[in-house]
């Protein structure tokens, strides 16, 4: 699972397409977020069926998760300050 990621400036929306190693859209995935300075402020939200999200955060530092039934969560940080 390889999620792509794009911080838009000053909205702080982040948004992607989860796929496989295989290029293939991961439908449905969980995507959850978490303030990594701040644990009050997290977000989820779950990808369509071909796999994009979108959601707007808070400035700050994030931890993604992405989990998806039968693999193991995938876990990326970003910088949502830009």
């Amino acid at each position: 699972m390889f999620p792509s990621l794009k911080v838009t400036s000053q909205e702080f929306t982040i948004k992607g397409q989860i796929k496989s190693n295989d290029n293939e859209a991961h439908p449905f995935t969980s995507v959850f977020l978490e303030n990594t300075n701040d644990a009050t402020s997290t977000y989820g939200t779950v990808a369509n069926d071909l796999g994009k999200f979108e959601v707007s955060v808070a400035c700050g530092d994030y931890a993604i998760r992405f989990s998806v039934a039968g693999t193991r969560p995938k876990t990326l940080t970003i910088d949502a300050r830009q």
